[in-house]
């Protein structure tokens, strides 16, 4: 296809920019069209463009003409009759004389006549090929010509002793060699840097000194090797960065990246392959320094080996990648070990999304070290066979984990560590978190975890008060205990409908859980036999609480009526309407939450769309008498509710519309605190900063009271330290609200494609909160000791772990027992995951 005015447009997306090593999708296009171009701008990972056979005459006399006319000062044809001091003619009798010899067909002859006719107009007196000529006439043009070589080959000959001439045999051949070693080209700041290192040969005590390369020694000599470089080398730093990382790159200014050197002349290739490298050793020796030169300049100064990198540098991404090639070359197999068969390695080639190149270089590592003898290799059998066994596992962790590590490439070392011990991924991984300065948290999976426990979704997860035992139920309409070991104790089928909550009375004697339906069955924690099961509400139940001590059962829902259950019998005690409590045109006029008395088994907080309401069950009378009513919020509805302080204080969570996510208008604060025995409002807890149009969405308190976690609906975590002893004094509550500050923020899954936070859970010693979003990731976070100690969204994830499948629920032990797991959470396929947060 001819070439286009106007903007390329790129009509092959589709195509990958990588494939396997026994697939290539074979095209063909006009050489300089506008599909040339494209392909070309791909990168070499992904087009290798070849000529296909020789050249017609006629084919050959356009390109000719083509590109001689595409140089300044030269006219061709018709065009040289034009009178002009400083020009050079190319008449029809030149022309001739070009296409009179036999090599002229061959493309990259005619790349050399076009280059010699270039070099003798911007240098008339040194044409390049030793003739000292004049500007004036036609005549020295075609003795130029007619002293040019008549092959390829000899022209290829004849410019390399003129290169060795001009800038000095060794300068020569290791320019040379290093390009011919490169895969895709050296740029004007790699060819200058490993110009100036002293390979291994040269390591004697008088060239300790690095050798320095001038820029005018570079231009020389790529001005001589013009005929076989690759056309068009100026490139912009962006298209360069494209070119050599195979990627799209951030332009970053850095200077030697405007030129790309490649030798595409493919018998110049063989010709000086077989001058410079004519042996093995001097190969390995040219792919060694490279390997050296990328370790040294990129590797280490970005931080690669450290867990990822920390800095960009556009050459990094070529650096990875050449790097293993050039190791594996270079024989270089015990270098290839500690630097590119790491975990930090793949987190960084993850981070720069070259997963899928590294993952092909490091099957042909396995392949080349698996046939090559121990002579060659220079390699023990027995260190081979660890070799082996080595990268095979990092092959089959990448291939296997690919689409988790392309997702979360910061997650390698999580994911790695998760497998057997004893494994290297294992020893890789558990190594990296202790050579932390400090000793960085990390989950470890239980011997029995990620077994599939349940045919269907887990949809519920609840560890017992005394630590020992936990229960988990599911869409499959079961039931099950498990001791906390992972083993299962008791497996309970008995409803008709799908689970959705399952909950331990406090004295772990009673194991509770609610049907789809609306059907709430008891169970004996001890023996799974089943108590009581009773059926009594129109409409979804949300509010569900054992009273204090297991003698009752309080249930509340949407049809807005708390119950009151005799526990042994199932007998209703009590219904109590809050019709009165809510607006007929709530849709979240509901019973929502239900908070019982910590001492008093007849004592009860219920919140009721805006309200707050206490009540006292008086079995004399057979009737509820109200003792505590607080309107919470005057636009938003309630969320979640919880007591402290011996429940003389309560702390509402306003908002609770986790499925609307969108900013909402409203100036009063959605998180407080009241007194219980007068209902005074005691706190107003401060919005988190820049978060004053998204609502809270749901809270918890941690275990010994001190913060309370409230999840918002941009999907951060915000962490409040609540100063009971400030807000009442001697005499009572205090006069006015205090203003609460942010603790902590945490970003959580603010950048997640669907910002939530589905379930929060405490640390046992109230120091981390975990929680769940809408993916498949568990995170961790540590509340810091002092109030702003980070900034906010900045707070570091402490752990993270990561699920095949999207998560549920979780849950954490606040009576962990010792080397228990002490975090379990449930999965959309039913497995259970038992995890143990190694500090």
């Amino acid at each position: 296809n001819a070439s286009t005015s106007g903007p390329l447009r790129d009509n092959f997306t589709y195509l990958p920019i990588c494939l396997p090593k026994n697939v290539r999708i074979v095209a063909s296009c006009q050489t300089g069209s506008d599909t040339h171009k494209i392909l070309e701008r791909r990168g070499h990972d992904s087009c290798d463009p070849v000529a296909v056979g020789e050249m017609s005459e006629h084919e050959a006399e356009q390109l000719l003409v083509s590109s001689l006319r595409d140089i300044p000062g030269i006219f061709v044809g018709a065009e040289s009759d034009k009178p002009s001091p400083s020009h050079i003619a190319i008449t029809e009798e030149v022309l001739a004389s070009i296409l009179a010899i036999e090599a002229s067909t061959d493309g990259g002859y005619l790349q050399f006549v076009i280059e010699t006719i270039r070099g003798f107009k911007e240098c008339p007196f040194g044409s390049g090929y030793g003739t000292t000529l004049s500007t004036t006439g036609v005549m020295p043009l075609q003795s130029l010509i007619a002293n040019m070589p008549k092959t390829l080959a000899d022209a290829c000959e004849q410019l390399l002793d003129q290169v060795e001439k001009i800038c000095g045999l060794t300068f020569a051949r290791k320019a040379i060699s290093l390009l011919l070693t490169s895969r895709w080209g050296l740029l004007d700041v790699e060819i200058g840097g490993l110009l100036a290192r002293n390979d291994k040969a040269s390591q004697s005590r008088q060239m300790q000194r690095k050798e320095q390369v001038s820029g005018d020694q570079l231009r020389r000599l790529f001005r001589l090797l013009r005929p076989v470089l690759k056309k068009d080398p100026s490139v912009s730093i962006q298209r360069a960065a494209a070119i050599t990382n195979g990627v799209n790159s951030t332009p970053i200014c850095v200077s030697g990246l405007e030129r790309i050197h490649f030798i595409e002349n493919r018998v110049f290739r063989q010709i000086a392959k077989a001058r410079y490298l004519s042996t093995q050793e001097l190969e390995n020796a040219t792919h060694q320094l490279l390997a050296h030169y990328y370790h040294a300049q990129f590797l280490v100064p970005c931080g690669v080996f450290q867990g990822g990198s920390s800095q960009q540098h556009p050459l990094l991404p070529k650096a990875v990648k050449e790097s293993v090639y050039h190791l594996v070359k270079g024989g270089m197999w015990k270098a290839l070990q500690e630097w590119a068969v790491n975990l930090s390695f793949v987190c960084c080639t993850y981070e720069l999304g070259l997963g899928y190149q590294v993952l092909r270089e490091l099957v042909r590592a396995f392949n080349t070290l698996s046939e090559s003898s121990p002579d060659v290799c220079g390699v023990s059998n027995a260190d081979k066979r660890v070799m082996l066994e080595r990268l095979k596992e990092y092959v089959y962790f990448v291939k296997n984990h690919n689409i988790n590590l392309v997702q979360f490439p910061h997650m390698a070392h999580q994911i790695a560590i998760t497998n057997p011990p004893g494994t290297f991924l294992h020893r890789d991984a558990e190594a990296f978190f202790k050579a932390t300065d400090t000793y960085q948290p990390h989950f470890r999976a239980a011997p029995k975890s990620l077994n599939k426990t349940h045919q269907d979704a887990i949809t519920s997860c609840s560890f017992a008060p005394s630590g020992m035992r936990f229960a988990t139920c599911s869409d499959d309409r079961v039931v099950k205990i498990f001791s906390v070991s992972g083993d299962l104790v008791h497996n309970i089928n008995l409803s008709a409908s799908r689970l959705k909550k399952v909950i331990y009375s406090r004295t772990s004697r009673y194991v509770m859980a609610i049907a789809e339906d609306r059907t709430v069955f008891v169970y004996d924690a001890s023996s799974s036999n089943l108590v009581c099961k009773f059926h009594g509400h129109n409409s979804p139940v949300h509010g569900l609480a054992f009273s204090c001590r297991g003698r009752f059962v309080v249930t509340g829902s949407e049809d807005r009526t708390m119950k009151i259950w005799d526990t042994e019998t199932g007998r209703l005690t009590i219904s109590v309407p809050h019709a009165a409590y809510t607006h007929a045109s709530s849709a979240s006029g509901g019973v929502n939450a239900i908070i019982p008395h910590s001492s008093d088994e007849y004592q009860f907080l219920v919140s009721c769309d805006k309200k707050i309401i206490g009540w006292k069950l008086n079995l004399a009378r057979d009737a509820c008498e109200q003792t505590l009513c607080i309107n919470a919020h005057n636009t938003l509805p309630l969320g979640s509710i919880h007591v402290a302080r011996s429940d003389s204080i309560v702390l509402g969570v306003c908002g609770g519309d986790m499925a609307s996510p969108e900013p909402t208008t409203h100036t009063e604060a959605g998180v407080k605190a009241w007194s219980v025995p007068t209902g005074r409002c005691l706190m107003n807890f401060a919005l988190p900063c820049g978060k004053k149009s998204y609502t809270p969405v749901s809270g918890i308190l941690s275990p010994d009271e001190r913060y309370l976690a409230v999840s918002y609906s941009d999907g951060s975590i915000v962490v409040y330290k609540p100063p009971y002893n400030a807000a009442t004094d001697e005499s009572g509550d205090a006069s006015e609200p205090i203003l609460v500050p942010v603790h902590a923020h945490f970003s959580a899954f603010t950048n997640h494609p669907v910002a939530r936070v589905a379930d929060m859970c405490f640390s046992h010693d109230s120091s981390m909160v975990a929680a769940t979003g809408n993916l498949r990731q568990l995170k961790v976070y540590a509340i810091p000791s002092k109030e702003g100690e980070y900034a906010p969204l900045q707070q570091p994830t402490v752990s993270e772990y990561l699920l095949e499948h999207q998560m549920t629920c979780v849950a954490w032990n606040e009576n962990p027992q010792e080397d228990t797991p002490e975090i379990i959470a449930g999965d959309v396929t039913g497995r259970l995951h038992s995890l143990f947060l190694v500090r």
